[in-house]
C-alpha cells in the first residue's frame, strides 16, 4: 500500500514528501517526531505520571475505563489552572537545550581543549607515513601488518570467500580480518613467546583461579604476563585517573 501511494493517493504522497509524516507539539527546532513516539511522549507520560494509572491506582478494568473517560477533562482543568496561575510552560519560547548558553560555552571550551591538544600533537608533522595513535604516540611498523586503512577491501574479500557457502561451514580466520593499532598494543608474553592477539584480562584471571584451586603451588602461576597493561592502573590503553 505504501509503494502504491503515489498512484492511489497522490495528494497524500505529496504531503509526506513535504514532511507531514511527523507530528509537532511545539515550534522548537528538531521537535518533529513520528506519530508512535508522540503517543509515547504524551499518553504514556500521563499514564506513568502523578494521577496516572501506575501511581498507586492500579490497572483494573474499572479504573482503566474511568481514567480514559476522564483524562481529557482533567487535562483541560490542569491547563486552565496553569494559565490562571501564570505558570504555564511555553514550549515555543524554550528552545532546544543544544542552543542554550551553557551548552554553547561548554562546546567552546571543548573546542579550545581540542585545539590545544592538536598544537602539542600535530598529526601533520610526522617524519614518516606510519600509522600512529594521537593519544599514546604508538606508531606501527611494516611487520605489524596493519590493514585498518583497507577495511573496505578486507571486508569485500571476506564476503567473496563466503559467497555460496552454508553458514555452518563459514570459518573466518584471524589473519584475514582487519588489524588495528589495538592489536599491536594489546599483547602478552607467555612461555617466552609474544602473542599478538586480543587479551581479555578478566577471562585469563578466571582461568587462573580455576588452575590455582587445583594446585598447592600458587607462586609459579604469577610468573606469566596476564595483559599488556595492568588492569588496576590502565583502562582502554590509558592510565586511570587517581583519587
Amino acid at each position: 500500500m505504501m509503494t502504491d501511494l503515489p498512484v492511489t493517493q497522490p495528494d497524500l504522497y505529496d504531503r509526506f514528501l513535504e514532511g507531514a509524516h511527523v507530528a509537532r507539539r511545539s515550534n522548537k527546532f528538531w521537535s518533529g517526531l513520528s506519530v508512535d513516539l508522540t503517543i509515547k511522549q504524551a499518553l504514556m507520560h500521563a499514564v506513568k505520571g502523578c494521577g496516572g494509572l501506575t501511581h498507586g491506582r492500579g490497572v483494573t478494568e474499572s479504573i482503566r475505563t474511568t481514567w480514559i473517560a476522564t483524562v481529557h477533562k482533567t487535562a483541560a482543568v490542569k491547563t486552565a489552572l496553569a494559565q490562571f496561575a501564570d505558570i504555564d510552560y511555553c514550549h515555543d519560547m524554550t528552545q532546544h537545550p543544544e542552543r542554550g548558553k551553557s551548552r554553547a560555552q561548554r562546546d567552546n571550551l571543548d573546542l579550545l581543549k581540542l585545539l590545544d591538544f592538536l598544537e602539542l600533537h600535530n598529526p601533520f608533522l610526522m617524519p614518516d607515513s606510519r600509522l600512529q595513535c594521537l593519544t599514546s604516540g604508538i606508531a606501527a611498523t611494516e611487520s605489524d601488518n596493519l590493514n585498518c586503512d583497507e577495511a573496505e577491501e578486507v571486508g569485500a574479500s571476506i564476503m567473496h570467500c563466503v559467497d555460496g557457502m552454508n553458514f555452518s561451514d563459514v570459518c573466518l580466520k584471524r589473519k584475514d580480518q582487519v588489524r588495528t593499532l589495538a592489536d599491536v598494543t594489546n599483547t602478552a608474553h607467555a612461555c617466552g613467546k609474544k602473542h599478538l592477539s586480543s587479551i581479555d584480562p578478566t577471562i585469563l584471571f578466571k582461568r587462573l583461579l580455576l588452575i590455582v584451586q587445583r594446585s598447592p603451588d600458587v607462586e609459579k602461576y604469577f610468573t606469566y604476563e596476564l595483559s599488556a597493561q595492568p588492569a588496576a592502573l590502565c583502562k582502554d590503553n590509558c592510565m586511570r585517573k587517581t583519587a
